[in-house]
């Protein structure tokens, strides 16, 4: 199985989550790769830290290596708000304080360019259902 650069991938890790003392901070164990691991150079050790602060979910990301190595950490996680079990989340309500987006273009790669969100299915600035326009035609949807 191969998840964009790696065979099994970091994706596909699940830590257990570990305390630093504060109620507002999770901060997950230590993920450690050996020099070699999935074809990089070096060992790398990445730590990620979940904190809210104020209405907002922060995460920080910190690696280390020891040789040079290609490492570009991201999250792509979502949240179910009624739970778990419940369903999907299509019919949550969405509010994002973002008025613009980046397309993308051939092989799904970030085009570079910043585009207003009024007038597509990626508008939330006012609130609307998460799954209101996902089937829309959209050529960004598709």
């Amino acid at each position: 199985l191969r998840i964009g650069s790696f065979r099994v991938g970091l994706s596909l890790t699940l830590l257990p989550p570990s305390s630093d003392g504060n109620d507002d901070c999770n901060q997950q164990s230590p993920l450690d790769t050996a020099d070699g691991e999935e074809g990089y150079p070096g060992s790398l050790t990445v730590r990620v830290t979940y904190r809210l602060e104020a209405a907002a979910l922060v995460i920080h990301y910190q690696a280390e290596t020891d040789h040079a190595t290609p490492c570009n950490l991201t999250n792509h996680s979502y949240f179910n708000m009624n739970g778990h079990a419940s369903g999907n989340m299509l019919e949550h309500t969405l509010k994002l304080n973002a008025d613009f987006y980046t397309p993308i273009g051939e092989g799904i790669i970030p085009t570079g360019e910043i585009v207003s969100v009024k007038g597509t299915p990626f508008d939330f600035t006012e609130g609307k259902k998460v799954g209101a326009d996902i089937f829309s035609d959209f050529d960004q949807i598709k």
